[in-house]
């Protein structure tokens, strides 16, 4: 597995221009880390390390002339990187290159100028929602489910992605064995962190065959636990709805703060993350009340909840999801969605609310995380331009600033 930007070492709150000894920017500035180094959750709720297998400890790989787009918010710089196993030793100016270039055990790869830069990050994953009909997932057999699951995983990698936060799987062990299958070597992908199954009340859930139901506290803990049990890295809460089911409004809320309250204890006391489904105005207020960590969407957030988010955002990340809501409304239409149909069913009205809610929460210095939230068929993996750029403008960045600085955002929600 190639380096991820979280395996160059740094202390501090800011990182000095010398990495490992050597001047890494040719004489620029000190790199501009985010707001996202303010986040902290707590220690007892890091995740497990995994290591993939694959890479030999003694490697040693040589990027020269490369265009390097380093991931910390300065401008890409001409120079090179040299990397020893899974380990990033240099960037920018590499000491003794010309005898690591006459080292037969060193690969050296010219770059002529080409961009380098770190592994990108989601974290919204759905590796197995991966054909579009979610109501299918539930039906589709576990053979078929896997491979395309794996075939999931593969692409993301190959689209540049290296580090994934599961956001919810469509069965219930299937995110974790594609998982352990990256980490042993037998499949490719990214370094991941898997979910389980959503988890939803009655009569409150998104789509029925790939949700964990669970009514009332004590059942909601019963439910975690089993999640605990079967190697999970986070848990997911459904707590909104979701225009597209047209049954499900994303302006409802169907958790109580009884329970919301009580799978924040369970999955805490148990050292699990939690991430929430919330676009509903009520269901972020609850999501900051009792301590959900990751919020997803958040599209109907109020004033008040934006107060919340901004008094507590050491404690929380929010990944918006926005480029469903676009490709939903802008792009779908070849899948069989049209614009008059998404627009119908109230996606247009929330697409441009989020917008103004994004906006706020950039300039609140609230932690906003890119993340997909799609399928491979409805919008293409690889487009990274919608992702990126869309976000970048709803956030008055521009789509270079974006890249430069996303992958960096990941390192304290996957590491």
């Amino acid at each position: 597995m190639a380096p991820s930007v979280s395996d160059i070492e740094t202390n501090g709150s800011r990182v000095p221009t010398e990495v490992n000894g050597v001047n890494g920017m040719n004489g620029h500035k000190e790199r501009k880390l985010g707001v996202y180094d303010d986040v902290n959750f707590d220690p007892k709720l890091k995740p497990k390390t995994y290591r993939i297998q694959g890479t030999k400890p003694d490697s040693k790989v040589l990027f020269q002339d490369v265009h390097i787009l380093d991931s910390t918010g300065i401008d890409p710089y001409r120079g090179d990187v040299y990397i020893e196993g899974e380990r990033i030793i240099c960037v920018g100016t590499v000491p003794d290159v010309e005898k690591l270039r006459s080292d037969k055990n060193v690969k050296v790869i010219n770059g002529r100028g080409r961009t380098l830069m770190s592994g990108l990050g989601d974290a919204h994953t759905h590796f197995t929602w991966n054909e579009g009909d979610l109501n299918a997932l539930g039906s589709l057999g576990v053979e078929e489910h896997t491979l395309c699951t794996a075939q999931a995983a593969k692409t993301y990698l190959d689209s540049g992605y290296t580090m994934c936060f599961g956001a919810a799987s469509a069965k219930e062990r299937l995110d974790c064995v594609i998982r352990d299958a990256i980490n042993n070597g037998s499949i490719p992908g990214p370094r991941y962190l898997a979910n389980g199954k959503e988890m939803a009340r009655r009569e409150g859930e998104l789509v029925g065959s790939i949700t964990a139901f669970a009514d009332g506290p004590l059942e909601m803990r019963e439910v975690i636990r089993h999640h605990v049990d079967i190697g999970v890295d986070q848990i997911k809460l459904s707590m909104s709805g979701e225009e597209i089911c047209e049954t499900r409004s994303a302006e409802d809320c169907y958790f109580t703060d009884e329970e919301t309250a009580a799978c924040v204890d369970e999955a805490h006391r148990h050292g699990r993350r939690l991430c929430a489904h919330a676009r509903a105005r009520d269901s972020v207020k609850m999501c900051v009340k009792h301590g959900v960590d990751i919020i997803y969407h958040a599209s109907w957030t109020d004033a008040e909840g934006m107060d919340m988010l901004e008094a507590n955002k050491s404690r929380h990340m929010v990944a918006p999801g926005i480029n469903w809501l676009y490709a939903t409304l802008y792009e779908a239409e070849p899948y069989g969605y049209s614009f008059s149909k998404a627009e119908q069913v109230g996606y247009k009205r929330e697409f441009e609310n989020a917008k103004k809610v994004l906006r706020e929460m950039h300039q609140r210095g609230i932690t906003v995380l890119p993340g997909r939230r799609i399928s491979r068929s409805m919008t293409v993996i690889t487009s990274l331009t919608t992702t990126k750029a869309e976000t970048g403008v709803l956030l008055g960045l521009s789509t270079g600033g974006l890249v430069q600085t996303s992958p960096s955002r990941y390192k304290k929600l996957i590491y």
